[in-house]
């Protein structure tokens, strides 16, 4: 494909570079949990990476990349049952009643 991309098209591959270890030291330094943000980090930098990876026609990197995407996927499909029985907020305004209602049936 190409070797010299526009700056435009590089920053997906930037951006799956920084998601990646990010994501697993921030679970390594238990600072979030395995669940959807790690999840997403993980998802959203293998298509970026994959996307920079396939404009260069690095197609080992895509390959990769369309893996590490599909495992990333599975852990937020397998995360839904848990997500839609919980009470998660409408909006930012009713975060504080959601955090009030849960401390107050923690008996």
């Amino acid at each position: 494909m190409h070797d010299n991309l526009p700056w435009y098209l590089e920053l997906p591959g930037w951006y799956g570079m920084v998601v990646f270890p990010l994501a697993y030291a921030l679970l390594t330094w238990n600072l979030i949990q395995k669940g959807w943000f790690f999840h997403g980090l993980n998802l959203s930098g293998s298509m970026g990476f994959g996307f920079t990876g396939y404009m260069h026609g690095y197609f080992q990197s895509v390959i990769l990349e369309c893996i590490w995407g599909l495992i990333a996927l599975s852990g937020l499909i397998m995360l839904m049952p848990m997500i839609m029985t919980s009470r998660l907020p409408d909006t930012l305004d009713d975060v504080e009643t959601v955090d009030i209602d849960l401390l107050s049936n923690a008996d």
